[in-house]
This record gives C-alpha cells, sequence and structure tokens, in this order.
C-alpha cells in the first residue's frame, strides 16, 4: 500500500546476496547444536554494511556476537544506510583487527575474517596479508574453542596471491578443510 518505508523494510537479514556469507553461514552447521547455548560466543574482524553479523543475530539470537571494525565511518554508514544496529548480545568495538586478538577478551566458538584491502596496488583483495601471516593466524588459532571454527573470505587479483594465502591457512590450520568457492 502507501507505507512509508521504514528501517524494518529496508533490510531483510534472512537474505543473503553474497555467495561467501552463505557458504560462512552453511558452513556453521558444522558446529551444531553448540551455536544455540548462551555460552557461544562468535568474533567477526570486518563489519561492512553488517549483513553477515545482522543475519547471524537474526538466526542465533542467543549468540553473543563481537565485532571488530577499523573504521568509525564503516560502523556510521552500517548503522545509518543499512540498518545495522548493536544490541545485548551484537557489539562492535572500533580498533586495528590485527590487534583485537592480542591478547583475546574470550575464546570464540567461531572467528570470521572479512577484511578488505584499501591499497589496491597490493593484488590481494580479502583480507590484507597481514590477516594470513603465520603471527595473526597463531593469535587467531589460539581464540578458537577446541572445535571452534575460522572462517576467512579470501579475493586476490592473482591465482599466486589466492594460492598463498590458502597455503597459509592450510598450515595453521591443518586439521581443518578449506572450500574455496567461484568468484559470484
Amino acid at each position: 500500500g502507501d507505507e512509508e518505508p521504514t528501517d524494518a523494510h529496508l533490510v531483510d537479514y534472512t537474505y543473503l546476496c553474497f555467495d561467501y556469507h552463505k557458504a560462512m553461514l552453511s558452513g556453521l552447521a558444522l558446529l551444531g547444536e553448540s551455536l544455540d547455548s548462551p555460552e557461544a560466543d562468535a568474533l567477526v574482524i570486518g563489519l561492512g554494511g553488517g549483513a553477515l553479523c545482522m543475519t547471524l543475530a537474526h538466526f542465533f539470537p542467543s549468540l553473543n556476537i563481537d565485532v571488530c571494525e577499523l573504521d568509525p565511518n564503516v560502523l556510521a554508514v552500517a548503522e545509518s544506510w543499512f540498518g545495522f544496529a548493536q544490541g545485548e548480545h551484537l557489539q562492535v568495538q572500533i580498533g586495528d583487527g590485527l590487534l583485537y586478538l592480542d591478547p583475546p577478551p574470550r575464546q570464540y566458538s567461531f572467528i570470521v575474517v572479512d577484511v578488505d584491502a584499501k591499497d589496491t596496488a597490493v593484488g590481494m583483495s580479502c583480507p590484507p596479508e597481514a590477516f594470513v601471516a603465520p603471527a595473526f593466524l597463531g593469535k587467531l588459532k589460539a581464540a578458537l574453542r577446541p572445535g571452534g571454527m575460522a572462517l576467512f573470505n579470501v579475493a586476490a587479483r592473482s591465482q599466486a596471491l589466492y594460492e598463498k594465502a590458502c597455503s597459509a591457512l592450510r598450515t595453521e590450520f591443518d586439521q581443518g578443510a578449506l572450500y574455496t568457492l567461484r568468484p559470484s
């Protein structure tokens, strides 16, 4: 009808438009019922528009979600334009994701690294190379609960850089599985 649009009408958090977000959410099924536990904690490094975080909050309302975002302007845009809202179980800290786990505030059921590199000359779109360096990966692995899961958005402009990032992940998480998607 003639209803004025509201924030609730702008974004449907039950729909994920990015294939890698769908894959990340699907991968969480491997954690089973532990995500419904009041002790379940997630860390998302990189907020973007907030769609993944809001979807997690929608489908797992008791999940405690910490978000680390470097740029306060990204948070402001997510809140103003994409209906992102912090709440009791969803909190954003402004800071450097590379330093957030030094030391980690707690151990997490899963950690998502969805960080964009701003320097297009480097050739690595997501994440910046420091996020797949052994020093950071060791901190991230130590911040996971036993049986926890690390989820990375990896995108590179060259196959060699992509393979280098995947190799670093395979080395650190040698007991896990690495799933790749074709670019969407």
